[in-house]
Order: structure tokens, then C-alpha cells, then sequence
């Protein structure tokens, strides 16, 4: 759109090849371990066929249609935003990313190449949620970055949206062609680049009918038992655009029979504990507030309670605040209920929405609302310690790049752990999702109801056994006396049945003796 872009940092990235696959039937008794495994080879005219480097890749995991008896597999996926190009040395390659971003993408390689050849489950699927390589407008960055990814981006599936620097530009340099797709926020975070590089080099599974438009970058996609709704936070998402009518279309139609696991993914934060306050200035410019309580505030706003609350989405990801935060089950601003804490979110004059928090164990058992994490340590040089004490809904921050592992066992158990960026073998914090089903509660509780009336049901027949046995009188054996009748008495009985008490009356007894 703009320089330097368009000048100085522009580099002809030659020609870039797209093959599209297409889903196809997949007989389950052929494939035993639930996966397609698809070969490609890179050809050129200066290395022989025989010569040139397969790569072999684990591709979409394979689904079963709703009414299929067999269980799906359980559903591997990797998290992170803002990452950048970095290096395996300390020199300075960009200002805002080094050797953490190369740490991250080796970690992520290892992690990858570890699971997909020494387990029976696969990594189906690696989620860069914005702030891709912070080329800004200097095309051989994106080299550079594509080079680091490689080794792990060749063998798996690789899902990106944009962030503000891949996409956001003044508002006056936007294509008349792309009008309707203007940066939300009019700023200059991509050097020009206002989302075509991006769109070009990492084809998402956009429907163009859906999204009007190849560089919108909203989608929906399904990964084994999970979907995965991208949206864009550059772009307008407020009630009533393009985007919030994708939004809540493709979160309305989703089959949780098929997809049990609904996740949100977007780059600027939906929920975020940050000093960055709103801005005296954008208010004065009429500009939208591009800050990052601002923008948490227009989704809070838009899209939490009548999207997001309403089509019970589990998790939504974000990165843009270079952080790691795991945040509470969490309902709404300003909402009144018993289990609602009443205590102030700093900064923002507005009252804590946690419905739940997660449990000792870091579990959350049934949570009715979604849980939030800020995921932006890909690479990026981490955001300064809070300068006061962290909100109601933040359970947990941590300064560290690493990225999120997802493990959805099954549609009632999710795992997620943060793995440390330098060692993947490292957790630095991790959570549990446990669920029952509407027909599991069903099921429950209908126990609970038979239970509790079988109990209710023996104890009235004990009381009337015992009432009948000690108040109605025992007839004894016939006699022509007086003493034809007589009132029986307890005495201990040490038989089989243990310490219960028989009744015998006076002659039994005589006779015994």
C-alpha cells in the first residue's frame, strides 16, 4: 500500500506455488491410526527427481460424521502469537525479536518431531495468532522467517491471522479494491504491507462467499474434535459488519457432536490485564481507541456475551501483549450474580465477571462461560512486569516466551499446557477442562432421584416390619388354658446374621431349656 513496502523494502519474492487439498472419504478400516499421511516433493530444474528432499506431513486428522458409533481420536494442537524472525546467535536481526523466537520455532520443531514419530497421537495442527515475522514492510524478513519455520511448518498443518503488523495502515493508502476491509484503528503497524503479504505467503481456509473478499481473514475450520473460529481484530467485528455476521453464523452452526471443543482465536486481546490504558488523544481524533484495555473493552462490548457466552465457546486465544495469562471462567462486565466476585478491574471502572475460578489442582469442572489466554510469547520482546497487582480474572502471568500444547482427550476432557520456549520438555503452567454431557447430567440425575427414592422406600418398609413385630400380637400354639396367648419379648440372637435381635416368646423359650 505504502513505503517501505512499496520501495525501499520491497524484494520480488518470485513465484509462489498454492496446492489445494481437498477432504475426501476416508474409510476408517484403512486407516487404522485415524490420519492421512500425504507426501510432496519441491521440484527445480537444477536437482534431479531422485535427489530432491521429500517432506512428509501429518494432514488433517479424519472425522467421523455425527452419527458414526467409532470415537474420533483425541486432538493435538499448538498455540502462540508474535513471534518474529530470530537467530541462533545474539546478533541484533530485528528491534523487537532475537534469539527467543528462534528458541520457540526449535522447540516446536523437537516437540513436534518427538510426537509425531514416537506416538500413537499426532500434532495435527500449529495456530500463529498474529505478528507473524514483523517484516514491516521489508520483504527479505519474510524469507528469513519462513527459513526458521520450515522444520516444523512442512510437516503439519499451519494456521495464521493477522496482526496489526501484518495488516494495519493509515486509512487513506487503503486500496479503493479492499475498501470495506480497512485497518479498524488507522495506524502504520505493518510498514505498508496492509495484509497482502501475509495473505499471499499463508492461505488460510477462507469461503470467499462467507467472507466477501480473500483478505478479509476470517474463518472457520474443523481439527479433529476441535473448531476453530478465526476472526480478525484489525478489521470492524462491531454488531452489525461483515465480520460479526461470519462470526456469529459460523459459531451458530457448529456440530459439537463432531466438534465438541469451540475455540476463539483472534490477535489483539478480548480480555487482558494491562497497564496500557485508554488514550486522552484517540477520543479527542475521534479515532477507535487502539489500546489494549480499548479494544478489550469494544469486544467486551460486541462480541463476549453475544457471541461468545451464547454459543458456549470453551477457550479464546489472543496474543499482542507480549505475556503469557490464564484468566478465570469469565461471563461478562458488570454482571450481577451470587457467584460473581464485586471487586474492581483495575483501570477500567468496571466489575469482575469471573464465574468460576479453576480449582487447587488447576481444574475447571463444568466452567459456564469461556476461559481466556493471552498467548503472545512466540518471540517477541516480553511486555514489563504489571505496576500494581493483577486483576480479579487474571489467575496467573507469566513473563516467558513458550507456546500452548492442547490436548483434547475426548468431548469431556481438555488438557492445555504453556511449554517453556527454550526447553519443550518444560511445563510452566497447565489447566483442565473436565466436562459432563447434557446426557451424562441427565443420566446423574436420574440416578440420583431412583437413589434417593429406593432409600426412602426401605427405610419405610424397615419402620413397618419393625412396628408390625413388636405391636401385633403372636399367636402361639393352640391351648384350651388361660395361657393360650403370650406376649413375646427381644433377647440378643448371635447367629449368622449377626447382631440383630429375635423375637421368641415364653414357651419357645421353656421348651428350649
Amino acid at each position: 500500500c505504502h513505503a517501505p513496502a512499496t520501495t525501499f523494502g520491497f524484494r520480488s519474492p518470485g513465484y509462489v506455488h498454492t496446492s489445494i487439498l481437498y477432504d475426501v472419504s476416508v474409510d476408517l478400516t484403512t486407516h487404522a491410526n485415524g490420519f492421512e499421511k500425504i507426501e510432496y516433493r519441491l521440484l527445480d530444474d537444477a536437482t534431479e527427481p531422485e535427489k530432491q528432499e521429500i517432506y512428509c506431513c501429518v494432514y488433517k486428522p479424519i472425522l467421523q460424521s455425527s452419527s458414526s458409533s467409532s470415537t474420533t481420536r483425541e486432538t493435538e494442537l499448538l498455540f502462540f502469537g508474535d513471534m518474529g524472525r530470530g537467530s541462533v546467535d545474539d546478533a541484533e536481526t530485528w528491534h523487537i525479536s532475537g534469539s527467543p523466537a528462534w528458541n520457540v520455532s526449535d522447540s516446536i520443531a523437537r516437540h513436534v518431531n518427538v510426537v509425531n514419530k514416537n506416538s500413537s497421537s499426532k500434532v495435527q495442527g500449529v495456530f500463529l495468532f498474529g505478528d507473524l515475522s514483523y517484516a514491516k514492510g521489508y520483504a527479505s524478513v519474510w524469507d528469513e522467517f519462513l527459513a526458521q519455520i520450515t522444520p516444523w511448518a512442512s510437516q503439519i498443518p499451519f494456521l495464521t491471522n493477522q496482526g496489526n503488523h501484518e495488516y494495519d495502515t493509515e486509512v487513506e493508502f487503503w486500496p479503493e479494491t479492499r475498501k470495506g476491509f480497512e485497518d479498524l484503528y488507522g495506524g502504520n503497524d505493518s510498514g505498508g504491507e496492509c495484509g497482502v503479504a501475509a495473505t499471499v505467503l499463508f492461505p488460510t481456509p477462507r469461503d470467499d462467499k462467507e467472507t466477501i473478499g480473500a483478505d478479509s481473514d476470517w474463518f472457520k475450520t474443523e481439527i479433529g474434535l476441535v473448531s476453530i473460529v478465526s476472526m480478525n481484530t484489525e478489521a470492524d467485528f462491531k454488531v452489525g459488519s461483515r465480520q460479526y455476521v461470519f462470526l456469529e453464523e459460523a459459531l451458530k452452526n457448529i456440530d459439537r457432536t463432531r466438534t465438541p471443543w469451540v475455540i476463539v482465536t483472534g490477535h489483539r486481546p478480548g480480555l487482558v490485564d494491562s497497564d496500557e490504558k485508554p488514550d486522552p488523544d484517540d477520543h479527542e481524533s475521534n479515532r477507535i481507541e487502539s489500546t489494549d484495555i480499548g479494544v478489550m473493552n469494544m469486544i467486551q462490548d460486541h462480541l463476549w456475551e453475544n457471541l461468545f457466552l451464547k454459543y458456549n465457546v470453551d477457550l479464546t486465544f489472543w496474543g499482542h501483549h507480549h505475556v503469557y495469562q490464564r484468566s478465570c471462567s469469565w461471563a461478562k462486565f458488570n454482571a450481577s450474580s451470587d457467584q460473581i466476585h464485586p471487586t474492581e478491574v483495575y483501570g477500567i471502572g468496571r466489575t469482575n465477571g469471573c464465574v468460576q475460578y479453576s480449582d487447587a489442582n488447576n481444574i475447571y469442572s463444568n466452567p459456564k462461560a469461556p476461559i481466556s489466554l493471552v498467548v503472545g510469547t512466540g518471540g517477541a520482546s516480553l511486555v514489563k512486569e504489571l505496576s500494581r497487582p493483577k486483576s480479579e480474572f487474571n489467575e496467573i502471568t507469566l513473563y516467558a516466551h513458550g507456546y500452548i500444547d492442547l490436548v483434547a482427550h475426548n468431548s469431556t476432557s481438555l488438557h492445555c499446557k504453556f511449554i517453556d520456549g527454550m526447553d519443550e520438555n518444560s511445563v510452566l503452567d497447565e489447566f483442565v477442562i473436565l466436562r459432563t454431557t447434557d446426557k451424562n447430567e441427565t443420566r446423574y440425575e436420574n440416578l440420583l432421584k431412583i437413589g434417593f427414592a429406593s432409600v426412602v422406600l426401605l427405610i419405610a418398609c424397615l419402620a413397618i416390619a419393625v412396628a408390625y413385630r413388636f405391636f401385633h400380637p403372636c399367636s402361639s400354639k393352640s391351648s384350651t388354658s388361660s395361657t393360650s396367648s403370650r406376649r413375646s419379648r427381644p433377647r440378643p440372637f448371635s447367629g449368622q446374621t449377626g447382631g440383630f435381635t429375635k423375637l421368641v416368646d415364653d414357651e419357645e423359650e421353656e421348651e428350649e431349656e
